[in-house]
């Protein structure tokens, strides 16, 4: 059995548990921020000849995400605190690079309509300062009674910030754990 099989099957069930969740565009999207992220970190690894893991994607075919993200394993010697710094910083960034283009097209694509019109099932996003900022440069200041309906792009790039703030908190095993150390 070839060593990155239990890697490749979590990947393709994550693919199905997205593309469940929110459909062709966003699961592509999704899993490439996603990917990029981990690639970010495992590249960063082999840099400072830190064995890591390929990624384990975590499926959840539940909305609202249809995944608990990504993984990778060190399994070797960190050997100092520039080599932690960089192999956590790199993967945020790296998803980062990613999800604010998907921000950006998504939001060109998504639409401005009235409160009224916006589905009940719908669900209201939290708005972070940056995903705010580019919804002000993209689309502008919102007529009142107005909302937007985003693009499984947009979407996608939202839930990639909303990933990378988790990870980036100053805890633990997390990205921000590992930068702050």
């Amino acid at each position: 059995m070839p060593f990155f099989l239990p890697n490749l099957i979590l990947f393709l069930l994550t693919i199905a548990s997205t593309i469940f969740v929110g459909g062709p565009v966003y699961a592509l999207a999704i899993m490439t921020i996603l990917f990029a992220h981990e690639m970010g970190h495992y590249l960063a690894s082999r840099r400072y000849g830190v064995p890591s893991s390929l990624p384990y994607f975590i499926p959840l075919p539940l909305p609202p995400f249809g995944t608990l993200g990504a993984v990778i394993k060190t399994r070797g010697f960190i050997p100092h605190r520039k080599a932690l710094f960089d192999i956590g910083a790199w993967g945020p960034l790296s998803g980062l690079f990613l999800a604010i283009p998907a921000i950006v097209i998504g939001l060109l694509l998504s639409d401005v309509v009235a409160i009224a019109q916006i589905p009940p099932e719908s669900i209201s996003l939290g708005d972070s300062p940056l995903f705010s900022l580019l919804q002000r440069i993209v689309i502008g200041n919102l007529p009142d009674q107005t909302d937007i309906i985003l693009h499984p792009l947009a979407y996608a790039g939202w839930v990639g910030l909303f990933i990378t703030a988790l990870n980036l908190l100053p805890a633990g095993q997390l990205d921000g754990g590992h930068i702050i150390y």
